[in-house]
């Protein structure tokens, strides 16, 4: 170097940022090959590996020459086995709960009170779509019917509040068929004589195809009726729930627990006629009901 020439700066190639990775990813900068590579390999008579090519061709020949069928019932097999671990894989994770004490349960305080005020709810309450109702999630229903309450809850019933070819298709192990307020009323209040049929039941819980309507309009019959029945606040059946997303929501959760295992919607098209029927006939009974109670009301009943 000559004396009094600046000395060359070697430079350095500046470091690429992730962030500038992620933007050459996206533009295709980095998926380009170099050329000199493929000027090499295109010379060298470099490709791709012999065996992958043969198996990537008798793979393409087997999907060819498989019907079609076949291949539905394939997936459908591999999505039925998927649902069946799936709910294998959560009544372990319930079955390995811890059992429920009552001394672990939190004071009244700070946990939603029953009916009657008189302590907190047993089960753990879940936002719904009425405010003026408690709901509960299916995986509380699960845990009830394996016993993960017993030491709190001595005796619960399940009202299904659907028509009964839905209730037939498929339905919660034990629960109650209940689809008008007559059958509602001959169930918990069946006599003036004994207000409280079923004072020892602790929970009640009701839902339909959804828990939408028919579960929570049943679940507030019986309310009205425990509080015409005692003076308030006193009540019958202190502790109602609403399953949240009804049955539907259950039956893709918990198989399992339903008998026969299987779920007809309200409006498949199959049971069109009987639908019609069975409204029909709560609308009569509802009219011969509403006008028996305005006859009452006139005479001072």
């Amino acid at each position: 170097m000559k004396k009094g020439q600046t000395p060359s700066r070697r430079t350095i190639s500046k470091p690429i940022r992730l962030l500038d990775k992620m933007r050459m990813k996206v533009e295709g900068n980095l998926h380009q090959p170099d050329k000199k590579h493929e000027d090499g390999c295109a010379r060298s008579g470099v490709n791709s590996s012999p065996l992958k090519q043969l198996c990537e061709k008798r793979t393409e020949q087997a999907d060819r020459q498989q019907p079609s069928a076949q291949k539905k019932r394939k997936h459908s097999n591999h999505g039925n086995w998927e649902t069946d671990q799936r709910q294998l894989y959560t009544l372990r994770q319930l079955s390995c709960f811890q059992e429920v004490n009552v001394k672990q349960i939190p004071d009244s305080e700070e946990r939603v009170l029953i009916g009657d005020f008189s302590k907190a709810c047993a089960l753990p309450i879940e936002d719904g779509k009425h405010q003026d109702l408690k709901y509960i999630s299916a995986h509380s229903v699960a845990a009830l019917l394996l016993g993960l309450y017993e030491h709190v809850i001595h005796e619960y019933i399940i009202v299904d509040c659907r028509y009964p070819y839905e209730y037939n298709g498929g339905h919660i192990k034990g629960a109650l068929n209940l689809y008008t307020e007559e059958q509602l009323i001959s169930t918990f209040f069946p006599s003036q004589a004994s207000p409280c049929p079923r004072k020892h039941c602790r929970v009640i819980i009701f839902h339909c195809e959804f828990s939408s309507e028919r579960g929570p309009k049943f679940c507030r019959s019986l309310r009205r009726m425990d509080r015409n029945a005692n003076v308030y606040p006193n009540l019958c059946f202190p502790e109602l729930y609403i399953l949240k997303n009804g049955y539907k929501e259950f039956f893709q959760e918990f198989a399992t627990f339903c008998e026969p295992r299987g779920y007809i919607q309200m409006h498949h098209k199959d049971y069109r006629e009987e639908l019609h029927m069975i409204r029909r006939k709560v609308r009569l009974v509802a009219g011969r009901r509403r006008r028996k109670g305005l006859f009452q009301m006139a005479n001072g009943y």
